[in-house]
């Protein structure tokens, strides 16, 4: 394969699965979405090829719940460890199964697979269908593995300083897991795609008429 001298690609983020132990009411997975599952092989000959052309420093999976699969999710790992690229990252809602025995083993896989940065999603959103206690478990069995980096990754409604029902519920989700020693990253916004967008169309209110107008007005226009 030859480089292109237009393409300078330093990251590779991989969708493990459509799959979910959640049906988040702010998805951006259309309900109705066939379902599937990544091919380990073509994955790890993705990263072996993008590592022979470009110095990638990074490579994320996620999903839909990735650790529904948790051996493709630490075999795409464990070669990127081979591969040398630094920075190993997965998203996870930390609800892989009711069994904590399986919770457990698999959070030693993940610590074996090299993964060096979990961020896990928490949010009024998520916990509305899974149990906070059960990932409160999860996110202890990750505390004492002793990863390298382990926070939360909340979506809010508005903003970390939302005046909304949403918001309000997160942030007390944050306090709480704040007091066995779990940091917080930036997170994200909820943004208008699939179920969202069906869940809460107050809040993405579309003009109709987009001629002439300005990107920055129809972000706003999109935003409020």
């Amino acid at each position: 394969m030859k480089k292109s001298k237009y393409i300078n690609l330093n990251r590779i983020e991989f969708i493990i699965t459509d799959n979910c132990t959640s049906h988040c009411d702010h998805c951006s997975i259309p309900l109705e979405q066939n379902r599937k599952v990544i091919n380990v092989e073509s994955a790890i000959e993705a990263l072996e090829l993008s590592v022979s052309q470009f110095a990638i420093e990074s490579i994320m999976t996620f999903g839909g719940e990735p650790l529904l699969y948790p051996e493709i999710v630490c075999q795409i790992h464990s070669k990127a460890y081979v591969l040398n690229i630094p920075s190993r990252q997965i998203i996870t809602n930390a609800y892989w199964t009711k069994n904590r025995d399986i919770t457990e083993k698999i959070a030693i896989m993940l610590k074996k697979s090299h993964i060096n940065d979990i961020l896990v999603s928490i949010d009024a959103f998520h916990q509305k269908y899974l149990s906070f206690e059960h990932v409160k478990f999860t996110i202890k069995k990750l505390i004492d593995l002793k990863f390298e980096s382990l926070k939360i990754n909340p979506c809010w409604f508005d903003s970390p300083e939302g005046e909304n029902e949403y918001d309000e519920i997160t942030r007390s989700l944050l306090s709480e897991l704040s007091k066995i020693g779990v940091e917080t990253s930036q997170g994200n916004i909820m943004y208008p795609q699939s179920n969202a967008v069906i869940n809460f169309p107050k809040k993405f209110k579309r003009k109709i008429n987009f001629n002439g107008m300005k990107c920055s007005e129809n972000t706003a226009a999109n935003s409020k």
